[in-house]
This record gives structure tokens, sequence and C-alpha cells, in this order.
């Protein structure tokens, strides 16, 4: 657990090519943890995230929603659009010249200096209110795949006739 307030718990969720997405989800719901929503380091992220639910069958927000950081253009590119947190890289950039000015003039003293510059929520299609319930149901109600957790369906995945 990376944090917790109240009922609802925050947890710092890792992975790579060693500990795929799959691999993490699946052990999340081998604990009895179903995900609400997932806020990623940048949009990214946040996409892979998404299509990896789309392919599980899971309908994104209603089961579960998913936003980034950063606000690039693939954010509004796919489906559903990703709800994501946009930053003001001139401003920041701006004001770090303006520190790093100052402390060569002398004008700062040479210690750490706290600079907080307001980002701004862009809510789109891929959040909502959480439904833990839709989740599991939809989880349990797929074919099984490695890892405990279960696909959606492809045609490939279907019987032919006889």
């Amino acid at each position: 657990m990376f944090e917790r307030h109240g009922d609802i718990e925050f947890k710092n969720l890792k992975f790579d090519r060693e500990n795929r997405f799959l691999d993490v989800l699946s052990a999340l719901h081998e604990q009895g943890t179903v995900p609400t929503v997932f806020f990623c380091a940048h949009d990214g992220l946040a996409v892979t995230i998404i299509s990896e639910l789309l392919r599980l069958g899971y309908h994104i927000p209603e089961d579960i929603s998913v936003i980034g950081f950063g606000d690039y253009s693939i954010a509004q590119q796919i489906s559903p659009s990703l709800t994501t947190v946009r930053t003001n890289g001139r401003e920041i950039g701006e004001s770090c010249v303006r520190l790093l000015e100052d402390r060569i003039n002398n004008r700062l003293p040479n210690r750490p200096i706290r600079l907080q510059i307001a980002n701004e929520l862009i809510v789109r299609q891929s959040s909502g209110p959480a439904n833990p319930e839709a989740a599991l149901r939809r989880s349990r109600e797929r074919p099984r795949l490695s890892g405990g957790l279960s696909a959606k369906p492809t045609t490939s995945d279907k019987p032919t006739p006889a």
C-alpha cells in the first residue's frame, strides 16, 4: 500500500518488461484488490493501460478510469479520449530562468527553493465515478488468461463451426 485515506487505498504500481501491466493487474486481483482508477505518470503510459484494459473487455470509464499526465496530443486522438493533467511548461521554464538569473546575480541565497506552479485537470472521456463491482464482474465473465486475468474473445478465439 502506498497511502490510505479512509476506505480508499493508493498503490504505487510499477511495471516494466519483467513485470508487465497484465501481471501487475492480475496480482492485484489475486490480492482481492479491484482498481477503480489508474493515475499514470505520463499520457503514453495511460494510453497503453487503456489499450490493455479495452483488450481485456473493460469499459472505460464505466469499470475503471484512466488519467494521464502531460496532455500530449495523443490524449485527444484515442477513444475514449484521455483525462489528463496539463502542465504549464512555458511558466515552469520562465520561472526556472528567473531563479537561475537571481542566483547568478546573488539576489537569492544558495539554498533549495520550492516553486509551485498550478496544473490543470483536463476532464475527458476516460474518467468517471468509481464502480469496482462492475470491474470485478467483468473480470469474472471472460475466459481465463495466464496470470489469472481473462481476455475478451476475438474472432480467432471463437470455435469454428463443424
